[in-house]
Order: C-alpha cells, then structure tokens, then sequence
C-alpha cells in the first residue's frame, strides 16, 4: 500500500442523472484508473480515495468497474462497500439498493439482505442481531458482514491474489497500451474521452464483458486490433442516458481510427488524430527537490502552434531510470504541476517524465537522472476528527494509521495511539477508549 495526498477540484454534490455516481465522483474514480493504468504495480494494486468527510458530496462512496473504490473517510461499512464492489461485490438487497446480487440468499429469521447470525465486534465488543442488521453491501442500516459476503470477498481475493502470482512467473514486458476512455449514449452516440498510450504493463481483466467492442483500423481499412469491452460499474444503469467504458488494449502505431461497436451494429468511427502533440520541457528542471516545486512544460496539438486546448498530462515517476513508473498526477488540464517531495519514493537512479495527450496520440519526456531520500511514514486520524466532542467516560472508536510513498502501510501492530493526558493508549488500526 503506497499514499500521496491528490488535490481535487471536481464538485462531488451533483447528483447521477441516471447513470454512474454523479460526474464528481465519476471524474474522481476515472482519475483512480489513469493512475494505475499508467502504473507498474502489479495486478494487486487496489486504488482508493479516502475524501475528507467534510466535503460537500451527493454520496457517501463510490466503486467498482475494478479495482478502484472511494468514499468519505471515517465511514467504515461506507468504504468496505465500495472496496467490497472494487473486488466484484454486487450490492446486497436492502435499501432500495440496484444491481443486486440475484444468488444472495434468504436467511430465516433475518430481513432482505440481512446477516444471517449473530455478528460480533471485536474492537467494540458490539453484538449485530441478524433479526435487525444488514448486510454492509446494502443500503439498509445497522450493517454488519453476513457469512455469504465473507465467504464471498476471501475467495475474491484469493483468486486475484493466486491470479497475480501465475502471472508474476511469466514476468510480462511492457508493451505500448491504448487506455481508452469513451461514453455511449442511449442513441448510439459515440463520445471519446481523454485517452492515451504508454508504455505499461497489461493486467488481467476480470470485469464482466459487455455487449461492445472496439478495432483499431489501418489507413485502408483493415483491423489491426479487435477488442471486446468490459462493464465499468456496478452503478451504471444500462438503460440510462448514457454508458461509460474505460479499457485497455494494445496500441499499434499504424492505426488512424478506431471503431464502436455494439451488439454487431457500427455505432461510430473515430479518426485518429494525424500526429502526437508537440512537447516541451526542460529536462534539468524535472527533478527533486525538498520542498514543493512547481513543475511547468510547454505543448501543443499537431496541427496547430500555440494553443494547448484539448490536451492532457500525466506525470510519471520511476526509481529505476525508467524501467517502471508509478503515476503522480494524472488528469491535468493545464501545462502546470505542483511537486510534493512526499508523493516520490526515494532512490539513486529516480526521474520524472511528462506525458503529454490530443486525445489518443501521446508525446513523452522522461527528465535527467537523480536522487532522492526515503521519506518516513506519516500518521493519519481517520475517526475522530477535529472537531468531535465526547461525554466523559463515553466510548471513542479511534481509526488510522501511517503510510507513505516508500514503506506503505505500517503494521497494525506497530500503529501506536497516544494520548496528551492519558499516554499510550494502545496499539491497531482501530481501538476503542474512553
């Protein structure tokens, strides 16, 4: 588990006009997704947003369309939902909850989407009736974990993580990789979204298949590449305004469109862009430093001179001169980025590179060589939050724990609580005191 703290401008109150969790939330897992696609992690990398729970939102989370989830901090059955989602989960049916799970079962004695037994939890010695609690993947509260969801997420992760290891043997290089990004409305139109192509390493692909699929063609018309597209979220309605895809494929420099596809009718046909877009940096400047810096590079489209409107930019870092990358920043609209020295793992051979995109074709440069020092971890309060107030003597759910770009998560037992007045009052990621 690595950590970087990401600015983020969207605004998450909008609701979903039928399709998705609202354009915020939307645009805040899509961010999710350029990351780790532009990412060399390793397919057991689950990308997660914890937002401040003060923000201004529609929702309490988001996930799923793989391994990506979301949701305000502090709200715990909230985000092991949409992590549960990230991991396949299909929702529980209570509370009005879609696209619920039609195999989970009917417990005697428990409502729709209820637990089954007798939940215990062992941090706040809270017992869940099966005759009052739901399951956390519904909507209904109070919620708790049923043994059907619990089997279910272990076998999960234990298929991804045995998935993992197989293809760990066969070591597989790198290969030029179009992440395409593109919208189907309910008429058939075709909307791409900001795309690219880099140099990554493909991953399995568990998501479900959909009914499309898309080809990339030659200036002749002939496929060069076919592609069979995946369900993105649980939360898209099929029969809403509109659909959106996120995928991977192989990029072959020859193509000049690409073709949609569905249900064996040509819905659209995207030409290409002629050329990748022009890309300026100083190399010497994409570098370390201790604090903050602000990192700024020059580009344009092609076929035109000056203007930079429709491109975007993501910034990649590397410890290893290049060989793999993890993502900084993804998603930029603007020629600009603001470096924290925290969000770069530490080594003697790191280096930056801007990737620069008209829509599809992509233009790089990777910066000069450095080093940079290994950061420590740094501590995270979860729950409670500033601003909280207790009786005394009352019962406090504490939450946290430290992280950072170099070591990830600390372990549980070497997170340790203090208290100003009462010293040390355990250790975990969670505990409860008074």
């Amino acid at each position: 588990m690595k950590n970087s703290e990401r600015d983020f401008d969207r605004d998450l109150s909008t609701p979903s006009s039928g399709s998705g969790c609202g354009p915020g939330w939307d645009a805040l897992l899509q961010m999710l997704r350029d990351m780790r696609d532009g990412s060399d992690d390793g397919d057991d990398a689950i990308y997660v947003a914890l937002v401040p729970n003060q923000a201004n939102s529609a929702y309490l989370g988001c996930g799923g369309g793989g391994p990506y989830a979301a949701a305000l901090s502090g709200l715990g059955t909230t985000f092991a939902q949409e992590v549960g989602h990230a991991l396949g989960r299909m929702h529980a049916p209570s509370g009005g909850a879609v696209n619920t799970d039609p195999t989970y079962p009917d417990y005697l004695g428990s409502p729709d989407g209820g637990i089954g037994e007798f939940g215990f939890n062992t941090s706040t010695s809270d017992v869940h009736d099966p005759a009052t609690t739901y399951d956390f993947m519904g909507g209904d509260r109070p919620r708790w974990v049923s043994p059907y969801t619990f089997i279910n997420l272990k076998e999960a992760m234990v298929e991804q993580f045995r998935a993992i290891n197989i293809s760990l043997v066969a070591a597989p290089l790198p290969h030029e990789t179009l992440h395409l990004r593109f919208r189907i409305h309910r008429g058939g139109q075709v909307e791409l979204r900001p795309s690219f192509h880099l140099r990554t390493t493909r991953r399995l692909d568990r998501r479900r298949m959909s009914g499309v699929a898309c080809e990339l063609l030659d200036e002749a018309g002939n496929v060069l590449a076919f592609h069979r597209c995946h369900v993105l979220s649980l939360d898209q309605d099929p029969d809403g305004p509109f659909v959106d895809y996120s995928e991977s494929m192989p990029w072959l420099d020859g193509a000049t469109s690409i073709r949609f596809i569905a249900r064996h009718q040509i819905l659209h046909t995207h030409n290409i862009e002629s050329g990748p877009p022009v890309l300026d940096a100083n190399r010497s400047e994409l570098s370390y430093g201790r604090e903050p810096i602000e990192l700024a590079w020059n580009a344009h489209r092609h076929d035109e001179q000056e203007t930079t409107s429709g491109l975007t930019y993501m910034l990649r870092h590397s410890v290893d001169n290049g060989k793999t990358w993890r993502v900084v920043a993804a998603g930029l609209t603007k020629p600009s980025y603001t470096l924290n020295p925290r969000d770069l793992r530490g080594g003697e051979n790191c280096c930056l590179q801007i990737s620069a995109s008209s829509g599809i074709r992509t233009t790089s440069i990777q910066g000069h060589s450095f080093t940079a020092p290994q950061s420590p971890r740094k501590a995270y309060i979860l729950s409670p939050d500033q601003e909280s107030t207790f009786r005394s003597g009352s019962p406090v759910l504490l939450r946290g724990g430290a992280v950072c770009a170099d070591f990830g998560l600390a372990e549980m037992g070497d997170t340790v609580w203090t208290s100003s007045r009462d010293g040390r009052l355990g250790r975990g990621f969670q505990l409860v005191t008074q």
